[in-house]
């Protein structure tokens, strides 16, 4: 499958900001899919692609205007092997410095006549590393705080992506699915039923000193239960909220019931190591201090796997952790990577430069996959979203390549 920028961004920085001089920095690029990376790392850049979409690069000829922005730029990327070589012409015409021009595909290593270096994951991001390096030498403005974390998984056979995959991050909101095994486990074990009504009240303990401090509802995605403090809740209703609506509020509440510590308990019998859950929503105190809820992609990938799998709770449990699940209503990130109709099962999470995804993917036809995309350090939200919904797209491209190709080789035998 073809890929795209998406995956150049899973270590490199370039996700947030806009260019802040008159003169932005050029870069030209030999291919659209060159082109597309360099957008995504410098987006302050002023990026030229020599060939255009659908064009045949075996037959291209090299124009006066493409000498032209190759005098000029302080980067040229070449994809390498056949698909270019009618750039070294151009350079020479151009007078380009020879350490200015980042040869890709020599630096990710091409695999005999296949010149297609970006439709390989763990190459793309080899590729996104030396372009980013590149750029930095030539002073290119990036945002080098962004990273990524993904864990893939194909639950119908070995088919496996991890990178940064074991990188602690901020956990969000992605924390509540922990605490939803969690209620299951204790409702199934007889601590409380999923009937029994909660009194809502806007007053929690931080965990530094257990002073008290209250929710905003202006900080808080769903403004609901606000208007029911006083009154009574039932479990399962709060459950539902906490997760399809990400309600702080709910979340609060039912964290207060069952205990953050059994919630990271839980998750270590799992197999999930490195997360943890520490405390509710919006403890400020505990905010300054460090502590906070963190995790990881391995580890969210393995609960989501315990979850489709029927491990996480007894089977009807995890039947109806499903069910909520696929009724998220925040589906602007891993969901809108994928065809219309494509039925996801997931929890988002986002803070301030933090914004991730947790997904169980259910492609018609064939066995589902988990995808957990984590992201910190992109200020802009709306790229952050963009960003792992391109990395969903490329995803579900690659899965449906290769039980394709599976298929295929089957019918053959």
């Amino acid at each position: 499958m073809r890929r795209l920028a998406v995956l150049t961004l899973l270590l490199v920085a370039g996700c947030g900001g806009s260019a802040t001089s008159s003169s932005a920095p050029s870069v030209v690029a030999t291919t659209t899919q060159l082109a597309d990376m360099a957008r995504e790392i410098a987006p302050g850049a002023q990026v030229t692609s020599l060939l255009s979409p659908n064009t045949d690069p075996h037959e291209y000829e090299v124009r006066p205007a493409d000498v032209k922005a190759l005098a000029s730029a302080d980067v040229v990327l070449r994809s390498g092997g056949e698909v270019d070589a009618w750039l070294d012409g151009a350079l020479d015409a151009a007078g380009v410095d020879e350490q200015d021009v980042v040869d890709v595909g020599a630096g990710v290593g091409l695999e005999g006549d296949d010149p297609h270096w970006w439709q390989d994951p763990r190459r793309a991001e080899r590729a996104a590393r030396a372009i980013g390096a590149a750029f930095a030498r030539a002073g290119l403005p990036q945002d080098s705080g962004a990273y990524v974390g993904v864990a893939y998984a194909d639950l119908g056979s070995a088919d496996t992506l991890f990178l940064n995959a074991d990188s602690s991050f901020h956990a969000a909101s992605t924390m509540k699915v922990p605490v939803m095994i969690e209620l299951f486990r204790r409702a199934h074990s007889g601590s409380f039923t999923m009937d029994q009504p909660l009194l809502m009240v806007n007053q929690f303990a931080s965990i530094v000193d257990g002073s008290p401090y209250a929710l905003d509802v202006g900080s808080d995605s769903d403004s609901t239960l606000y208007k029911r403090i006083g009154a009574r809740v039932r479990v399962d209703s709060l459950l539902k909220l906490m997760i399809v609506r990400s309600s702080n509020f709910a979340t609060n509440t039912l964290i207060t019931l069952v205990g953050a510590e059994a919630v990271t308990r839980t998750m270590r019998g799992l197999g999930a190591q490195r997360i943890q859950v520490l405390r509710g929503v919006e403890d400020g105190k505990a905010f300054d201090k460090g502590l906070n809820n963190t995790t990881t992609a391995r580890d969210l990938a393995i609960i989501l796997r315990a979850i489709e799998e029927g491990r996480a709770a007894p089977s009807e449990a995890t039947s109806e952790m499903r069910q909520i699940l696929l009724g998220q209503e925040f589906n602007e990130k891993i969901p809108a990577g994928l065809p219309a109709g494509t039925r996801v099962a997931h929890k988002t999470g986002e803070i301030t430069a933090v914004s991730h995804d947790a997904a169980i993917v259910y492609p018609p036809g064939r066995p589902p996959y988990v995808l957990v995309v984590l992201t910190r350090g992109i200020s802009q939200s709306a790229r952050s979203a963009k960003l792992i919904a391109d990395i969903s797209a490329l995803v579900y491209a690659h899965n449906s390549a290769r039980h394709r190709s599976n298929t295929i080789s089957s019918t053959n035998e």
